[in-house]
């Protein structure tokens, strides 16, 4: 029987048909008809619409009015809509998570609502329940109780979680009750949720957000099923940012949708179908043509690391670019054709969003134009550490700090109908960000006042918090924050800062700062005056007893460090010279790690952030690893930095893996560095050749795990095995022969969820893992084929186990764990492991890293509170903190590693710098003096300790 199918077709009146390939189209009514890889799709056109609408949204997302011509993401419309389906046995929010431009609001407007609205997620009456699709703002609990008001009657919101539950599970009912339907729910679709991180300064207002979707999608005690179906859409750099908090976590880790790039059939789709929809025709070869230039506008990867258009997928993230320049061509079209001639007129892919930038521009006035850059620049967020975003602002506040209000409504009004801005209610807003990286104008502007915006930003946060604080005074700057922001005050005749709100910050800054100073000199006096009177009455008691110098030295001390730390921001090496001087009287463990602190060495991280720090086994080299080069997400750069000279360490040179994620490096010796993650979606080890470490090179093959990511990494002291955690194992290679790596065995059943952290001990029989089952498991690895494991799993941690490190005799174990908490263990007997004392408590956050100095007498951990603090660890039972935390990240610290010779700690963080501490005292002492001797002059002696002889520290 013959497989051909046969279509017939009439036409009426004015009617014409025509068949193009596997198209039958009649055309010239209000019927069309197009058959698409063997699915029939009937649309209904409208005569009067042929002419007039565009059916490309160019850089704006897709309304739900437009879901007509949203193509190209069914499948992924319907994975999300049974895994919201899925929610309601399981709860907790479902995450869509793409770049951006991989169209993320287009899929919820156009494609997820829609459809939800059509009766499609399969729940009986689903099609009737209230549907609400917002973004965070500012203020996310408020945008979300607001909808849900509007939807529910439900506005009482006190922050009693619990009780507010309860209200819109009665408030659901009512309405089940008087419509007689057989069940009710929310159902949430929150677009943009970076903006709780971008748009949102207040902390606890984020946790309170957090908090109450995750209430609002947890199953009911009694098994009934949750409120609310919540989705919502991440811009991928912001996943980490998620990490913070356990709801989010705990969903993330169970489900997660990612939106990546379209097949080339279903980019044609994208192109053709919008255009039959309303009546237009395509020139033959344009088609051809928008793909040929699209393909030749990407990079040269992929999301799956394939070469672009190889395997007929395009890049997500390049889709606002082509729905762009498809609505130009639109604009230039021959009556109902879409033209080759038409395309070309708008630059091309690569040009055309530059072309129309660059004509909404160039056609304002003079003054129009400085009005523009200022406007664009206060809609642009600044990343520190990610991305720049875009951001809604007031528009009261772009007329009051822009320039001449007059001039920037004409500014506002001109932009916007060209489509660059975007206009909600009272708010103004850059239509995509694709415009951030695609016009090289705005792209200069925002990088030329990189520091000024950075220091506005955090100005109008901080203004903000302390008026919804309630003018709490411990909020308001001080030191360099409050310097910085004065010198962006002092262009307040162009009025930089908006608001009345910054501007009475900033004043009651300056006055705080006043009366601070007063206060600590007049108590300096009185104190040493004290001190002086005391000491005298001792001296005469005890005939110049050392007990009368000692007191009257603590005291002069204190207030040598309170002085000290006042100037810390606004004078840091004069600072640091006092710090020299207090320790010199008084060599305490506060002030030695002070001295640490003020020695410290930054280096910038080349791309991205370095996750992962390790040290050679001879101390010669530092390995650290970042974003790859050009942005590419299938790629990670190692780079070396040459360590004879800890203060001055160099880059010897760099090396790219091609891995999506790396999440841990280690060394085989001082030649071979291994560093895991994930490549092409499959758990991967890559090892690096370092026998020239000024050209690294990449060693075949790659070690391959079954999982799609391998979270941690670690050798044996001998170097002959590679552990590595791969889901919910740890697999083992032999790598005696580093050319030819043999598998050996993998750890059986054990944990629960992903592997975290793994670590051998000294003498290579023991291995330990912790991970996101908040348990510690020790395995016998003595019999490299079939590990063991050993004992009962080690309790205690209340969140992920993020780091576990032996010590250095093999007698201990300790544990770092998001619950904020350090665990020892004495694992002497290694079947019989026990608890050592309480656990070491003082970060204000996640704990991610810990390491031993190589003697043992010190551990060191990194939190996400951006702190590093070392432990007293030479009595086990009793650890205790030593001096106060390290302080020089300003973002979660993710790494710590010291050096072979314990002389160095290193450390990570993301804020993109490595931090280098000297470990020794002395070494400290000379780092100082000679970076910071010329800031102590007998002027600054007398004003800040006048009551000692000038004698300073350095000679």
């Amino acid at each position: 029987m013959s497989d051909r199918a046969e279509f017939q077709a009439q036409a009426r009146d004015q009617a014409r048909i025509f068949q193009a390939q596997r198209d039958l189209i009649i055309a010239e009514r209000d019927l069309h008809i197009h058959y698409v890889s063997g699915v029939q799709q009937v649309r209904r056109i409208h005569r009067e619409s042929l002419l007039g609408e565009c059916p490309y949204p160019g850089l704006v997302e897709f309304s739900t009015e437009q879901s007509q011509w949203f193509f190209g993401r069914d499948e992924l419309t319907a994975e999300i809509m049974v895994r919201l389906t899925a929610r309601l046995q399981r709860g907790g929010p479902l995450a869509l998570i793409g770049p951006t431009g991989a169209g993320k609001s287009s899929l919820f407007r156009a494609g997820l609502v829609p459809a939800i609205q059509r009766g499609a997620l399969g729940i009986p009456g689903s099609a009737a329940w209230p549907c609400l699709l917002f973004t965070p703002t500012a203020e996310p609990v408020k945008s979300l109780t607001s909808e849900v008001a509007g939807t529910v009657g439900v506005r009482m919101w006190a922050g009693n979680v619990p009780q507010y539950i309860t209200m819109i599970r009665g408030a659901l009912s009512e309405q089940v009750a008087h419509e007689s339907t057989a069940e009710r729910r929310l159902l949430l679709v929150i677009d943009r949720f970076e903006e709780l991180f971008t748009q949102c300064a207040d902390h606890q207002q984020r946790r309170d957000f957090v908090a109450l979707i995750s209430a609002l999608t947890k199953p009911d005690r009694d098994g009934a099923a949750p409120v609310a179906l919540i989705a919502y859409g991440l811009r991928s750099d912001f996943y980490d940012k998620c990490a913070e908090y356990a709801e989010l976590r705990k969903s993330l880790q169970s489900d997660q949708v990612l939106i990546g790039p379209l097949s080339e059939e279903g980019l044609r789709d994208v192109i053709r179908l919008p255009a039959q929809d309303v009546g237009l025709d395509i020139e033959p070869g344009l088609t051809e043509l928008l793909l040929r230039d699209f393909k030749a506008n990407l990079s040269t990867r992929t999301f799956s690391g394939a070469v672009a258009g190889a395997s007929g997928w395009f890049e997500a993230s390049h889709l606002p670019l082509l729905s762009h320049v498809l609505r130009a061509t639109w604009q230039q079209k021959r009556g109902n054709l879409l033209t080759v001639e038409g395309y070309q007129a708008t630059g091309g892919i690569s040009h055309a969003v530059v072309t129309t930038a660059e004509n909404a521009f160039n056609k304002l006035d003079p003054q129009g134009r400085k009005a523009a850059q200022s406007l664009l620049l206060r809609l642009v967020r600044v990343g520190d550490g990610v991305a720049n975003t875009r951001q809604r602002v007031p528009r009261t506040d772009l007329l009051n700090t822009c320039g001449d209000p007059a001039v920037v409504t004409g500014v506002i009004e001109s932009l916007t109908k060209d489509r660059l801005l975007v206009q909600e209610w009272d708010t103004v807003e850059i239509i995509h960000e694709t415009l951030l990286h695609a016009w090289p104008r705005l792209r200069r502007w925002v990088e030329e006042d990189r520091a000024n915006t950075l220091v506005r930003q955090r100005l109008e946060e901080a203004a903000t918090n302390w008026s919804r604080n309630h003018r709490d005074s411990s909020m308001l700057f001080r030191g360099s924050q409050l310097e910085d922001a004065c010198r962006l005050g002092s262009g307040v005749t162009n009025k930089s800062l908006p608001g009345s709100c910054v501007r009475e910050f900033l004043a009651a800054s300056r006055r705080q700062q006043q009366r601070e100073t007063l206060i600590r000199r007049t108590a300096l006096i009185f104190l040493i005056l004290a001190t002086l009177f005391s000491s005298g009455a001792a001296v005469f008691a005890f005939q110049k007893s050392d007990d009368a110098e000692t007191e009257r030295n603590k005291v002069i001390v204190k207030q040598i460090a309170e002085e000290a730390n006042a100037l810390r921001n606004d004078d840091p090496h004069l600072a640091s010279q006092l710090d020299l001087i207090a320790y010199g009287m008084r060599p305490t463990p506060s002030l030695y790690t002070r001295l640490l602190a003020d020695a410290q060495v930054a280096l910038p991280v080349p791309n991205g952030f370095a996750n992962s720090l390790a040290f050679s086994p001879d101390g010669r080299t530092l390995a650290s690893n970042g974003n790859g080069s050009g942005g590419s997400s299938e790629n990670r750069a190692l780079q070396l930095w040459k360590m004879t000279d800890q203060f001055h360490p160099t880059l010897l040179g760099t090396v790219t893996v091609p891995l999506s994620t790396d999440t841990s490096l280690a060394f085989k010796d001082s030649r071979t560095l291994a560093v895991g993650g994930t490549s092409n979606g499959r758990a991967t080890v890559r090892l690096c050749d370092l026998t020239d470490p000024s050209h690294p090179a990449l060693l075949e093959p790659a070690l391959t795990g079954a999982g799609n990511l391998i979270s941690s990494i670690a050798f044996s002291r001998d170097g002959r095995t590679l552990a590595a955690g791969d889901g919910v194992n740890v697999r083992l290679w032999d790598t005696t022969d580093r050319a030819h790596p043999v598998a050996l065995g993998k750890t059986p059943a054990g944990h629960t969820n992903t592997i975290s952290s793994v670590a051998f001990s000294p003498d290579g029989r023991t291995l330990a893992s912790g991970g996101g089952d908040e348990q510690v498991r020790l395995w016998d690895v003595t019999d490299r084929m079939h590990p063991m494991p050993l004992g009962e799993p080690l309790r205690g941690s209340t969140n992920t186990v993020e780091s576990v490190v032996f010590s250095p005799d093999g007698r201990t174990l300790a544990s770092g764990s998001l619950d904020k908490q350090i665990r020892l263990w004495d694992v002497t007997e290694r079947a019989e492991p026990k608890p050592l004392g309480q656990p070491l408590v003082g970060h204000t956050s996640f704990i991610k890293t810990i390491a031993y100095s190589p003697d043992g007498s010190t551990l060191a951990s990194g939190s996400f509170d951006e702190h590093i603090r070392l432990w007293d660890v030479r009595d086990r039972v009793s650890p205790k903190p030593l001096g106060e935390p390290l302080v020089g990240h300003t973002e979660f610290v993710v790494s710590v590693a010291f050096a072979p010779d314990g002389l160095t700690l290193a450390s990570s963080g993301m804020d993109r710098k490595i931090r280098l501490w000297p470990m020794k005292a002395d070494r400290a002492i000379r780092r100082i003096c000679e970076t910071t001797a010329s800031a102590l002059t007998p002027a600054k002696w007398k004003q800040h300790i006048p009551v000692l002889a000038f004698k300073p520290p350095c000679g």
